[in-house]
């Protein structure tokens, strides 16, 4: 390398050595906070008023809950807890008459998905 290629290839390092910094620095504190524990979509609907059925576990509550005239059916599931899992799968089961299966007294493959 000749003088004035090593003089341009310091002069080329020492600009990097400070646009850098400044880049990450600058990135850093441009990027959007997201909320933890908000909804990043509006919920769909409004919950219907009459709650026909209730069920308190410890890390969720589930309300069937109905219109007055019970027309129309709403399955409300409120988590008391976050989720270890980022989805939850829920499925609309009748027990199983022998009592076995791999999930209990159901039998998922019998099972409609909700």
């Amino acid at each position: 390398m000749i003088k004035s290629l090593r003089k341009k290839h310091l002069q080329i390092w020492i600009l990097w050595s400070a646009l850098i910094p400044v880049g990450v620095i600058s990135a850093v504190l441009v990027r959007p906070v997201f909320p933890k524990d908000k909804l990043l979509q509006p919920g769909a609907t409004t919950a219907l008023p009459v709650v026909i059925r209730s069920f308190n576990k410890e890390n969720y509550t589930v309300n069937i809950r109905a219109n007055k005239d019970i027309s129309h059916l709403q399955l409300e599931w409120i988590n008391k807890k976050t989720l270890t899992y980022p989805t939850a799968t829920i499925y609309n089961a009748s027990p199983d008459p022998s009592g076995g299966g791999e999930y209990g007294p159901f039998k998922i493959e019998d099972a409609e998905l909700i």
